[in-house]
């Protein structure tokens, strides 16, 4: 987990803007500056200033924005430089009003971008200039960042000091992270590495992980911390869109927000303990779009009364998420001041009182912060009753924020819990004398989302159903279901007696009985319950194996059982499906033939892997690879063959290896995706590019890999006995 150290600028940092800024690509950088008449970087301050943002990231030196160079720079190669020095005069002005600058990096090499990016940077030139003919900037991801990047950075520190940090978008390769970040740092201690993170950890010397919207599965749209995977305490930015394109110069046109919706967003990131980094789309005059001032000057609006309850908070308090009759919301607390904060972004349907938990708190005042005025409110049964008189505030804000003055009860009893534990585990709570509880609360780590679906996410890990016992008689007291969501978890506990118990965590939401399977749609998508193993055709007819070997097909919803006794599927590059049954054998093959994995070409060609690792063609007894996990063929009918922990392709009767940063033991060429996966020994999925220097994190637990004729990415998810995650457990009063 990353702490950034008190007394360090971004410690205290409360929003962000995202600026994408540039000439798109094709365009000359002279048309762009000549567009660019009426730029005043006191635009940008401020909107930035409207939503109390404490830095501002520009983002010009894009892939899709030409690469452009709006400052002063000596790097022979950097075609698209401005003659302005834009960047010089947001340093100034940004700083008169205390805001800091934060520069985008991208990742891509122009010639991995198409016809539009090619003269974006002229690479013979930098060749030239660095004296290294062998240098691939142009191609090589390694190249592009770990050099000409790289040198881009540093002349910034250089000739800009007042630049507070990078944002690295895309640089997913450790080594030349550590080294690029480690620079930065070695320049500049207090200078910020943010790394756009679709990963787990930070890289070492990174910052803060951003988490970007894109990819992320939600569970209400507005609800950002139920498609996040770090926890509150972790520094983190979450940078978002609300207008549909990060450019306005982009091939698609920005869209009006829905304000309310946004502010709903804002919020849900700011409890959830992050710096959310709106995304603005100026035009090449530094403009926005008459709907976005509405946008600025309504948040502007909420934030005048809203702010200090947002900003001045922590993640935690009450329980936040589902309340009563379609009621959601959001909590924050406020130790020192004994407050705990309601955010409300779905007022109950019918009106009415809005039911919480009340997980061990002695509340005395509750307070309508926008207006002051004090709300009555009950406390019955361990729930906590605010009971408003009207919840129009929801509709004209698009959140009511409820202040409640409350204490912590006394804790009685308390353990802690190793939040690695698979599931079933048991924990002993021992109070310190007998009677008079309020519950029992449990703490998890909030290192998972509670939607399934998203980029790199790993599954819910959270407890599912839990039952409490009498430790010392064996008695059952009760049993419930936890709700999937962040936050702390909570056990009622009125009129039980017992001096020790035993609390159950028995299943999680990630706990799967059998395995699973989900396909790759931008995102994981069109989840098989039961399924062993999968494939698609052309027409998108889907065909599975489920744990008890039955043989399924399923087409436009329909499902039809279509054999027993079927392991493996497989849909070749002819068209047709391939089936492994239980016996290892090859379904209608003559002579028979027992595989592991079977691959077929467009041509009926057939390869198959032995039980004990061969790789052969069949009819031929010619071994082409040992220790061989997984095979595949992409659309040209180049083989992809994981073996012994290495990828390969053979094509031609030639077998040359794929060079990438992982072990791999599963296999899947890019189709439609573009993208080749590879399945780790751990059981990440990684998604590589054709060269093996560029990859991104695709999700976890995988047991095989297939992509489908039609191509579609398909992953099998492994059982899993799940995870709690829970840290500790305490007995309240």
């Amino acid at each position: 987990m990353i702490i950034i150290k008190e007394g360090h600028w971004y410690h205290s940092a409360a929003t962000g803007v995202f600026l994408h800024w540039g000439a798109p690509n094709g365009t000359p950088v002279e048309e762009f500056e000549k567009s660019t008449e009426g730029w005043d970087a006191r635009e940008w301050v401020a909107a930035a200033k409207k939503l109390r943002a404490s830095y501002v990231t520009l983002a010009a030196f894009h892939s899709d924005l030409n690469y452009t160079v709006p400052w002063k720079s000596k790097i022979p190669g950097l075609t698209n430089k401005t003659k302005r020095d834009f960047l010089g005069e947001l340093l100034t002005e940004a700083g008169r009003a205390g805001i800091k600058v934060v520069v985008y990096i991208t990742s891509s090499p122009n010639g991995t971008r198409g016809d539009g990016a090619a003269g974006c940077i002229d690479n013979d030139a930098y060749r030239r200039y660095k004296g290294e003919p062998s240098l691939r900037t142009e191609t090589s991801f390694l190249d592009f960042q770990g050099v000409l990047a790289k040198e881009v950075v540093l002349e910034l520190m250089e000739n800009y000091p007042g630049v507070a940090g990078f944002w690295f978008d895309g640089w997913n390769d450790s080594a030349v992270c550590a080294e690029v970040f480690q620079a930065v740092h070695d320049k500049n201690p207090d200078c910020v590495n943010i790394r756009n993170n679709f990963y787990q950890s930070p890289y070492p010397h990174e910052d803060v992980m951003s988490q970007e919207c894109l990819g992320k599965a939600y569970r209400v749209p507005y609800d950002a911390a139920s498609a996040s995977w770090l926890s509150g305490d972790a520094a983190s930015e979450w940078c978002y869109v609300p207008f549909g394109e990060w450019y306005a110069s982009g091939a698609k046109p920005i869209v009006p927000c829905a304000v309310q919706e946004q502010i709903k967003l804002l919020t849900s990131i700011i409890t959830g303990g992050w710096v959310p980094k709106v995304g603005l789309p100026p035009y090449a005059n530094g403009k926005f779009a008459p709907f976005v001032y509405d946008y600025l000057n309504a948040a502007d609006a909420f934030l005048s009364w809203a702010g200090d309850a947002l900003f001045g908070g922590v993640p935690g308090g009450l329980i936040g998420g589902r309340w009563n009759d379609g009621a959601y919301g959001f909590t924050a607390r406020r130790e020192e001041a004994g407050i705990c904060y309601v955010f409300v972004a779905d007022a109950p349907r019918h009106g009415g009182s809005l039911t919480l938990i009340n997980n061990g708190f002695s509340v005395e005042r509750v307070r309508d912060v926008r207006t002051g005025e004090e709300v009555p409110f009950s406390l019955d049964g361990g729930t906590l009753r605010i009971h408003a008189a009207d919840w129009s505030g929801v509709a004209e804000c698009g959140v009511m924020i409820f202040a409640v003055s409350a204490k912590r009860r006394e804790v009685c009893g308390a353990t802690e819990v190793n939040p690695d534990a698979a599931l079933p585990y048991s924990v002993i709570i021992e109070a310190e004398q007998k009677g008079g509880y309020a519950g029992i609360e449990l703490t998890e780590t909030d290192t998972s989302p509670a939607a399934l679906g998203g980029w790199g996410a790993p599954p819910p890990q959270r407890p599912r159903e839990y039952a409490l016992y009498n430790a010392e008689t064996g008695v059952k007291l009760l049993e419930g279901v936890f709700e999937n969501q962040r936050g702390r978890k909570w056990i009622p506990l009125r009129g039980v007696t017992a001096k020790k118990f035993r609390l159950e965590l028995r299943t999680g939401y990630d706990t799967r009985p059998t395995a699973s399977a989900a396909c790759w749609a931008g995102g994981w998508a069109q989840y098989i319950d039961d399924c062993i193993s999968v494939s698609s055709n052309a027409a998108h007819v889907v065909q599975f194996a489920d744990s008890a070997n039955a043989l399924w097909e399923e087409n436009c919803g329909n499902r039809v059982k279509r054999a027993d006794g079927i392991k493996k599927v497989v849909c070749g590059n002819d068209g047709k499906f391939y089936y492994i049954d239980t016996e290892d054998n090859i379904v209608g093959a003559q002579p028979r033939m027992k595989a592991a994995e079977v691959a077929v070409s467009s041509a009926g060609e057939m390869f198959c892997v032995t039980t004990d690792g061969r790789l052969t063609r069949a009819g031929s007894e010619e071994v082409l690879a040992d220790e061989v996990s997984g095979i595949a063929f992409d659309t040209e009918d180049t083989l992809y063959i994981a073996a012994g922990g290495k990828a390969y392709r053979y094509k031609d009767g030639r077998l040359t290896p794929y060079a990438m940063p992982y072990r791999a033991m599963k296999i899947a060429p890019g189709k439609a995706h573009g993208y080749t996966a590879i399945a780790t020994p751990t059981g990440k999925v990684h998604l590589i590019n054709e060269a093996g220097d560029n990859s991104f994190i695709a999700g976890y637990h995988c047991c095989d890999l297939n992509c489908g004729a039609n191509g579609v990415l398909w992953r099998v998810i492994a059982p899993d006995a799940g995870r709690a995650n829970i840290t500790c457990a305490r007995l309240f009063r």
